[in-house]
């Protein structure tokens, strides 16, 4: 486990396993994601501060509830986004990055 300037930091792999309940930060560069709710026990991350899941074919937010509390920063870029839905109860979001990938219409 890495440490970010948020504090530790996961990068999401393909396995299972339960990283501890303080990690701040989750990272999934160009992953296979197509919804939140394809991380695998997203709201078992309490402290989670900043979600990354950029660079893959993420093309809805549905799931983010999980972490709708914690989350100050979301890094969405580089995906298919079609539509933005979910972000209106997340009081602490600061920080949102939805610039799209080139080709996506």
């Amino acid at each position: 486990m890495a440490e970010g300037p948020l504090g530790p930091v996961v990068e999401l792999l393909d396995d299972d396993t339960l990283p501890p309940a303080d990690v701040a930060e989750l990272s999934a560069v160009a992953h296979s994601l197509h919804s939140v709710r394809q991380v695998a026990r997203l709201g078992s991350f309490s402290c989670l501060r900043r979600l990354v899941l950029h660079g893959g074919p993420l093309s809805r937010l549905d799931g983010l509830e999980a972490v709708a509390f914690t989350l100050e920063e979301l890094n969405v870029s580089g995906n298919a986004l079609q539509t933005v839905h979910g972000l209106g109860h997340m009081p602490k979001l600061r920080v949102l990055n939805l610039v799209r990938r080139r080709g996506s219409s």
